[in-house]
């Protein structure tokens, strides 16, 4: 089975006290283009030099180590419109979340499950796209 990681796992993966996340019973680990996206806007919200570095430092590697990642495309945009319509039909605003989406909208337009620490960003979604918390 393969999963597609939330942001905020790659950053609980590489983060002292907090518990990596157990990804076991996953055949292929993938990430998005949007997740660099959002660790790089990480980088721009700190004025310390030393939590900079640490953040870079950390981009680099989950990079190196997952590669340029799953671009959002026309596909991804068709799942997005169904994961907007379904949280819209549940009573949630199509404008929250909107990252959250996108990630979830992805893994759906590749078969994935989406793997994350945040069930509320991705509220309404059962029976559309497996979301698993960890």
């Amino acid at each position: 089975m393969k999963a597609l990681l939330d942001t905020n796992i790659l950053i609980a993966g590489g983060s002292t006290g907090e518990a990596a996340p157990d990804l076991s019973g996953f055949d292929e680990l993938c990430v998005s283009a949007l997740s660099w996206a959002e660790l790089f806007k990480g980088l721009h919200t700190t004025t310390d030099l030393a939590e900079y570095k640490a953040r870079a430092a950390r981009l680099n590697a989950l990079r190196g180590l997952f590669g340029a990642g799953i671009p959002f495309d026309g596909n991804c945009a068709d799942a997005y419109d169904a994961v907007l319509a379904r949280c819209v039909a549940a009573g949630s605003s199509a404008r929250s979340h909107a990252i959250d989406r996108m990630l979830a909208a992805t893994a759906l337009a590749n078969d994935m499950t989406f793997v994350t620490r945040d069930r509320d960003g991705v509220a309404g979604l059962d029976g559309l796209v497996t979301v698993e918390v960890r």
